[in-house]
């Protein structure tokens, strides 16, 4: 164990003494240019987001973030930001939740700079909210727990969707004295709509006018690249975890995200990390950004539990069918009355959704988001871009997806922003 930390400090001994002798540099616009990140100045340059905090990033672009605590009611202290135009005033603004996916935080939606999908959506006229899912950096604490204990991470995307949800929406349409918000779901995101949808339908019908789905995770039926390859070997990969007594991913030390920060954001090593992202995620080409990377690697992991991957896991083994957390034969029959979990139900949801699918989608596969579409009954339509998964908010060029969200908002939710 000492040797461990040994070994860590070192590490950021020499990251910190290489990275101030780079003179200032932390981004390049290809990836071969940071091989030579200290003299290149005209690809390479410096990009003070890397280092900043969400509220900074917020201020470089002309906006304020404001936090608000949530509490569930199981006990999760949740943070969501509001985000507004310096000066400007909220009355009479449509209100919208954007919700971020795994291993990410509503961060997320900022570090493209003033073109992010947050700062887009507020230059457009939207109150803007963006939540924190529990167990992120951001969202952490509970009323009787700590992140430090097993029973904090006994969670999975189910409960983002039963317990989450409910709250986030409950405070946003007290705080704004409105009834007619639209939300906006990425990825995981979206899987919790789709279940807090068909759970709490009554709720969502009261309180949502609309549904925007970014590459929904539901029906894993198609998965590829890496994660089509791990998840075959998910029973071992849990029952290991739980004997090491690991529940979370992502709930690295400092010094720790430090380093994964560092390494991915330097020659050579970018190289590697950009390709396992693409292995992981999908990969359009044209819509790759080197610069991106190194903001990326500075927010990446943040927490969730085990228990999410394993349920996700668990669905693709199933056949891909989109259902509740397997417990096993015995637990699920005192739970549901049935030795197998039942399917979520979404041919109840009543809301209008607008889903939006990506070709080039390794984890939410376009045949996969087709199937999910079918099984729709609610008022809806289908939207095609030539996208991998996380290129929803750090694709190169999205001016054209940012517009048609735009729209969807206006036009087919009849929001009437400014």
């Amino acid at each position: 164990m000492m040797e461990y930390v040994f070994v860590l400090n070192y590490m950021t001994v020499i990251s910190v003494c290489y990275g101030a002798s780079i003179g200032g540099n932390n981004v390049c616009t290809n990836f071969q240019a940071y091989s030579n990140l200290q003299y290149d100045r005209k690809h390479c340059h410096y990009n003070p987001d890397v280092d900043s905090t969400p509220f900074q990033i917020a201020e470089r672009y002309g906006y304020k973030l404001e936090d608000h605590q949530v509490e569930t009611e199981d006990g999760y202290i949740l943070t969501i930001f509001r985000v507004r135009k310096i000066g400007d005033n909220l009355e009479n603004r449509q209100p919208a939740l954007l919700q971020h996916g795994i291993l990410v935080d509503g961060v997320s939606w900022m570090i493209s700079g003033k073109d992010s999908l947050a700062f887009t959506l507020v230059a457009n006229g939207i109150d803007l909210w963006v939540p924190n899912s529990r167990g992120t950096q951001f969202s952490s604490k509970h009323v009787n727990s700590s992140i430090s204990e097993k029973d904090y991470w006994n969670f999975s995307f189910h409960e983002l969707a039963s317990k989450d949800l409910p709250a986030i929406i409950q405070y946003v349409s007290k705080s704004t004295k409105r009834k007619d918000l639209i939300y906006i779901g990425h990825s995981m995101g979206s899987t919790s709509v789709l279940v807090y949808s068909t759970l709490h339908g009554d709720h969502a019908k009261e309180h949502i006018k609309g549904i925007i789905c970014l590459a929904p995770v539901a029906y894993l039926r198609s998965l590829q690249g890496i994660a089509r390859l791990a998840v075959p070997f998910y029973p071992l990969i849990k029952e290991i975890l739980e004997v090491l007594g690991l529940y979370a991913l992502g709930q690295f030390t400092a010094l720790q995200k430090f380093i994964l920060s560092f390494t991915c954001s330097k020659f050579p090593l970018i190289l590697p990390c950009q390709i396992i992202n693409a292995l992981s995620t999908g990969l359009a080409v044209e819509q790759v950004r080197p610069d991106i990377l190194p903001l990326i690697m500075t927010n990446f992991p943040s927490g969730t539990s085990t228990k999410t991957l394993y349920h996700y896991s668990q669905i693709f083994l199933s056949g891909g069918n989109f259902q509740w957390y397997d417990y096993g034969s015995a637990k699920n029959e005192i739970l549901y009355n049935s030795t197998k979990p039942p399917d979520y139900d979404i041919e109840k949801i009543s809301v209008p959704v607008h889903i939006f699918s990506g070709k080039r989608d390794f984890l939410a596969t376009h045949e996969d988001v087709k199937y999910l579409y079918s099984r729709l009954n609610c008022s809806k339509e289908f939207h095609v871009y030539d996208l991998a998964h996380n290129d929803y908010a750090y694709g190169k060029r999205v001016n054209k997806l940012y517009s048609d969200i735009l729209d969807v908002m206006k036009n087919k939710f009849n929001t009437g922003y400014s």
